[in-house]
C-alpha cells in the first residue's frame, strides 16, 4: 500500500519527531520519538527504503523545505505583582501589616502549594503581599512564590515554552539571568523585597 503523502521531521536539540498525514489533513506524530546526539554542522538528506532486502524501492520527493523555527519574542517584565509568604500566626500578621507597613487587607487568594486561604494585603493597584498561616518551623522557607508583572503574559509564557524546547538547561540559566537583571532595574520590586526581609526579621512569626 502507498505510504503517507506528506512527511515532516522536526529536530529539537537531540530529539527527533516524525509527523505524517494525507494531503489537506493535519500532520500527526507517528512512531517513537528518537534521541540522537549530533555535532554541528548537521547535514540533511532524504532517503527511501522498501524494508525488503531483495526489493529496490523508488520514490519522488517534491515540495521539500528546510525551515528553522523562528525565535519567540519575549515580553518585558516590568515589576513584581505579588509576593506570597508563610507565617505561623495570621492574627499577628493582620495587626502588623496595616500598622507596621500601612498595607490594608484587600481580599483572600488561594495557592495550590499551600492549604487554605491567603490573606492579601494591598501595596497599590498593581502589587500585593499574600500571607499564609502555614509556617511550621523557623527553619522552613517562608517564601511561597513571587509573581511578576509583564506587558504581555501570553507572549512571555510562549517565550519560555519555546526556550524550554530549545534547551532545558539553557532555559534555566538564561531565564534566571533575565529575571534578576530586570528585577534589579525595578525600584519598587527592590522596595518590596526589602520590606519582606524586614517583616521576616521583625514581624509576625
Amino acid at each position: 500500500p502507498a505510504g503517507p503523502a506528506r512527511l515532516r521531521i522536526v529536530r529539537q536539540g537531540s530529539r527527533y519527531t516524525m509527523y505524517a498525514g494525507k494531503p489537506n489533513e493535519e500532520l500527526k506524530p507517528v512512531g517513537p520519538v528518537e534521541y540522537v546526539t549530533l555535532k554541528d554542522p548537521v547535514y540533511v538528506g532524504l532517503g527511501v527504503c522498501s524494508h525488503v532486502a531483495t526489493t529496490l524501492e523508488t520514490a519522488i520527493f517534491s515540495n521539500v523545505k528546510l525551515e528553522q523555527e523562528a525565535a519567540a519574542e519575549r515580553s518585558r517584565i516590568i515589576g513584581i505583582a505579588n509576593i506570597a509568604v508563610k507565617v505561623d500566626n495570621l492574627d499577628e500578621a493582620r495587626k502588623f501589616y496595616p500598622s507596621g507597613l500601612g498595607l490594608a487587607e484587600a481580599f483572600h487568594t488561594k495557592d495550590r502549594d499551600v492549604p487554605g486561604d491567603l490573606a492579601c494585603f494591598k501595596v497599590n493597584d498593581h502589587q500585593y503581599v499574600e500571607v499564609s498561616p502555614t509556617l511550621k518551623s523557623e527553619s522552613e522557607d517562608r517564601l511561597i512564590r513571587i509573581g511578576f508583572e509583564t506587558t504581555d503574559a501570553q507572549k512571555l509564557r510562549d517565550y519560555y515554552i519555546w526556550r524550554r524546547r530549545v534547551s532545558r538547561r539553557r532555559l534555566r540559566l538564561t531565564c534566571i539571568r533575565h529575571v534578576l537583571a530586570e528585577i534589579a532595574a525595578v525600584d519598587r520590586a527592590a522596595h518590596i523585597l526589602h520590606e519582606l526581609n524586614r517583616v521576616t526579621s521583625n514581624g509576625p512569626r
